[in-house]
């Protein structure tokens, strides 16, 4: 554990109409978002969506066109990137390859003329937080990927910044590595009390990680919530398709005398609504999760939508199933527990979900 005067008071980072052009291009556009003091906002996306550029600016690597910064209520847009004291983690690491990791990790202290005094203190604290005790006098060659991020780590927090931004850190790593260091990171982040924001365009990644998830798409943002409200309220098609696995139907929502109900046309589907909520009338977009559908023999469930399975893929804690209903594939996914091998490629199936486990785009209000 580090030692009580060690501990990182987190800052509050806000974002306020940030925009950011490249010649014709339009990276960030007007994108304001606010990370709370301690918190893990990740900023999501595809490639090309605007998140690097995010961080470069919040680090000072690059000026924005129009907008700005601000750290503690301070705007911090115009100063230098070595004096706005934040902690910075790259994909690549950026360790220096002549220097022992006990070096590296000393470098920021002794370019902020650190009294030596201290210094071996914070490198034997920040060592000890990354679990990488005994490993002073190494050379970044001679450890592991996992290690080797575990001293970028050490190196961006031994001198207590208020803010650490984290670009793909975990983009070299191998799967179950990646996910050892996911936990990793958060147990750090809690630790310290540091404010993290941090860049991925791994969807599951940044659900596991964040307290909150800011999505961008053209540099334009889509969404900001936390993972569960991203998971099950998505706001628009983009995020209900991009974070996870989906099914997007089309659908009409019409009301008939005192009830409400919804077409699915290209499930040839139509049903009620909750009378509990508000719809409003016209053309929408439903998204079901594949986990909440579920499949039946045709034989042994007369009511349902009908169809047929192309594809059976065994995921190994879950199997998945591609069903043909009306030349549209739908996706269902059955957990292992549930699922004992009863259908196969070619089972003419009926299918069923919850009403209350559709999700309507720009259709329900408030």
């Amino acid at each position: 554990m580090r030692s009580e005067e060690n501990t990182i008071s987190g800052a509050q980072i806000e974002v306020r109409s940030l925009t950011k052009h490249f010649g014709p291009v339009k990276a960030v556009d007007a994108l304001s978002f606010t990370a709370q003091p301690g918190s893990f906002v990740t900023l999501l996306g595809p490639s090309g969506s605007g998140k690097t550029t995010t961080l470069n600016i919040i680090a000072g690597f690059e000026s924005p066109t129009s907008g700005e910064v601000l750290l503690d209520s301070k705007p911090i847009t115009l100063i230098p990137t070595y004096k706005r004291n934040i902690g910075m983690v790259f994909q690549n690491y950026a360790l220096f390859p002549h220097m022992t990791v006990s070096q590296n990790v000393a470098y920021p202290l002794q370019m902020r003329s650190v009294q030596k005094s201290l210094i071996h203190e914070r490198i034997r604290d920040a060592l000890q937080m990354v679990q990488l005790e005994g490993f002073e006098k190494r050379y970044p060659r001679q450890l592991s990927g996992g290690q080797q991020q575990r001293v970028a780590i050490a190196r961006a927090l031994v001198f207590n910044p208020p803010l650490l931004l984290m670009d793909e850190p975990l983009g070299a790593l191998d799967k179950k590595l990646r996910e050892q260091m996911q936990i990793e990171i958060k147990h750090i982040q809690n630790q310290t009390g540091v404010t993290v924001v941090y860049v991925t365009h791994d969807q599951e990644e940044a659900l596991v990680m964040s307290d909150k998830i800011i999505i961008l798409n053209h540099g334009r943002l889509q969404q900001i919530g936390n993972p569960r409200e991203i998971y099950d309220q998505p706001q628009n098609r983009f995020v209900a398709d991009f974070i996870g696995e989906t099914n997007l139907f089309e659908a009409k929502i019409r009301h008939e005398n005192s009830r409400s109900v919804v077409a699915l046309h290209e499930l040839g589907a139509t049903l009620d609504l909750p009378v509990n909520r508000s719809f409003a009338a016209g053309k929408c977009h439903v998204s079901i999760r594949p986990e909440m559908l579920w499949l039946e023999n045709k034989a042994h469930k007369r009511s349902g939508i009908e169809g047929r399975i192309e594809e059976l893929i065994y995921i190994g804690e879950s199997t998945k199933y591609i069903v043909n209903v009306r030349n549209k594939h739908v996706v269902i996914r059955h957990p292992k527990r549930v699922d004992r091998g009863l259908f196969k490629k070619g089972d003419q199936v009926v299918l069923w979900f919850n009403i209350a486990d559709m999700v309507f785009i720009d259709g329900e209000t408030p």
